[in-house]
Formats: C-alpha cells, structure tokens, sequence
C-alpha cells in the first residue's frame, strides 16, 4: 500500500462544567499535524456476525511532545484512540489507533 497523506487533529480530555452544574468530559484539539496514512484496515473480531468490527489506521507523523495513548486522534471528521505509539528515530513517531 501507498502511504497517503492527511491532516490530523490530536485531541486531549478536558472537563468542563455543563449546564446542571455537573462536570462533563470534552476534547480539545491541541495540534493539527499532517500525517501519512501507512495502514488502514478491520480488525478481526469473534463477536459473530452482524456485529460491527472496529476500523484501524496506522500514521506517521514528525514527533510532537507529549503525545501519549491518552490522546485521540480525529481523522477525517472521525474519532480514534491511540493503542500505541512506536518512535521512528528522532523525528518521527508512528501511531496505531482504532475508531471509537
């Protein structure tokens, strides 16, 4: 497969109060980065059929400090959560992530 470019939004949990006075969990953008997509694909699932199974990506992408699995990933207008982040030398950094 080809690797393709895209832009991403790496987003971060932040609280906020909602309007019963409550707390209520939000994500923030903190960075917008080009990405290559390297890997795109299903994961193989035994719940059976008619049951939806979670799509994957892989990107890379140059560093960005404080990235970590608490993060999320926004690719085109959908959520993913970081399983994993591998280094790629000192300027890079590949993620796998799944659709939430």
């Amino acid at each position: 497969m080809t690797a393709r470019r895209c832009l991403i939004s790496i987003e971060a949990a932040t609280e906020t109060a909602n309007e019963f006075g409550g707390v209520a969990e939000t994500w923030a953008t903190v960075k917008t980065v080009r990405a290559w997509i390297m890997d795109q694909g299903v994961i193989d699932s035994d719940e059976g059929p008619g049951v939806a199974a979670p799509q994957s990506v892989t990107l890379r992408i140059r560093s960005v400090a404080g990235l970590s699995t608490a993060n999320r990933i926004t690719l085109a207008g959908r959520a993913h959560d970081i399983v994993e982040l591998r280094p790629l030398g000192r300027a890079g950094v590949e993620i796998r992530c799944v659709a939430s």
